[in-house]
């Protein structure tokens, strides 16, 4: 308790970001199976929209948060943990992809490299998104948006697998991830962005649209870095 105080007193906001961030990787196991298999497949989702918290989970969370049930007790609550375990697993199947191409001439600037593109991408893209939310007056948290956008993850690393099956077959998985991404993201966001009346902004149905255009673009950019 100590500690925490002294760290609000020196570090201002920093407890805060800490109890945002727990709500975001309160996953088990089967959230993990089924969220997976969710962005494999979205189109056997019937449910997109998210549900509330009880009020024994409203106590323990995040008052920005709490008003949703944890990741583990909603399949379609955002999380940062997917997006952190696939982003690193892509950087290491991508290194090891780019080793067994180059050879002797494969450096670790590649990686490096990659891990700048796919950061500064997805902080432009969730940047962008905010940015187009404001618009028609309405906002998501900035985490939301970035465990969103960091989904595209998952299907890069089964890109990067699927290459060992040669060019033709990734470029259909490339292809078929990407679409599946896309389409998730666009039913997300449907579902999460409130309908408001606003005329001075563009529709909402076309800036959602765009969105998921710019994340099926930019899983297919990612994927053939």
């Amino acid at each position: 308790k100590i500690i925490s105080q002294q760290t609000d007193r020196w570090m201002p906001g920093v407890s805060g970001i800490w109890n945002t961030l727990k709500f975001y990787f309160a996953v088990n196991n089967k959230y993990v199976l089924k969220k997976l298999a969710l962005l494999v497949y979205p189109l056997s989702n019937k449910s997109w929209g998210r549900t509330l918290a009880d009020d024994t989970i409203l106590s323990e969370t995040d008052p920005n948060t709490r008003k949703w049930s944890l990741p583990k007790h909603d399949t379609n609550s955002p999380d940062l943990y997917i997006p952190a375990m696939s982003f690193i697993t892509y950087i290491l199947l991508y290194g090891l992809y780019k080793g067994i191409k180059h050879g002797p001439t494969f450096s670790p600037d590649m990686l490096i490299e990659a891990i700048w593109k796919c950061l500064l991408s997805q902080l432009c893209e969730s940047g962008l998104i905010m940015l187009g939310l404001a618009t028609i007056n309405t906002s998501i948290p900035f985490f939301d948006i970035f465990s969103y956008t960091g989904y595209k993850y998952v299907g890069l690393c089964i890109d990067i697998f699927s290459r060992i099956f040669g060019s033709i077959f990734s470029s259909i998985v490339a292809i078929y991830t990407s679409l599946m991404i896309a389409y998730f993201f666009l039913r997300t966001l449907a579902a999460v962005v409130p309908q408001i009346e606003n005329k001075a902004g563009p529709p909402r149905h076309l800036l959602i649209l765009a969105f998921a255009a710019i994340q099926f673009l930019l899983s297919l950019y990612l994927n053939w870095l």
